[in-house]
């Protein structure tokens, strides 16, 4: 099985052109149905890299993950997609932000979260990350950290794929 992270669950705010563009015309919950049909369709589980900030925008999406928990393991994402290097400039503001949104992830889906994956976190990864991190009890994604394959529902293109690669995993016969 391929272990997927599906990134910017509950995002309120279109953070590039490029994105407005790709989620149109659809909004951001719609999308995020359209890509989590082959999830559903094959009971195949993801990781959500989620974004507290869209908890009480999106109530309809957040039943919707509550409904289906057991095909998700919900991860930090942040409060907001921040450029955390750039927005957040000291180890402190970065904390309580992150402990925020750390608390009401566990509350409303009622889980553990384990790991922050960084928004924009290829390119940008803040200095204070791994003391924050170890405050907050979580593993840090990082460039020393192997990854599941990352993609975002809004894009379609990195929907197809994913559509693809698990058909064509469940088509593989499994070894016993």
């Amino acid at each position: 099985m391929i272990n997927f992270r599906n990134d910017d669950i509950l995002q309120v705010r279109v953070f590039s052109k490029k994105q407005g563009k790709r989620l149109k015309p659809d909004t951001a919950f719609q999308s995020f149905l359209k890509c989590d049909e082959v999830f559903e369709k094959y009971n195949y589980p993801q990781i959500l890299a989620v974004l507290s900030e869209g908890i009480n925008y999106y109530p309809d999406w957040v039943d919707y993950i509550k409904k289906n928990h057991h095909r998700y393991q919900i991860e930090l994402h942040g409060f907001r997609h921040y450029y955390y290097n750039h927005d957040i400039h000291t180890a402190e503001s970065a904390y309580k932000d992150l402990k925020r949104a750390k608390d009401e992830l566990e509350n409303i889906f009622q889980c553990k979260i384990t790991t922050w994956f960084i928004p924009y976190g290829k390119k940008h990864y803040p200095l204070w990350r791994e003391e924050v991190c170890q405050r907050l009890g979580l593993i840090c994604d990082s460039p020393s950290v192997k990854n599941p394959f990352m993609f975002h529902y809004w894009h379609r293109d990195q929907v197809e794929e994913v559509k693809k690669m698990i058909e064509e995993d469940v088509k593989r016969p499994s070894s016993a």
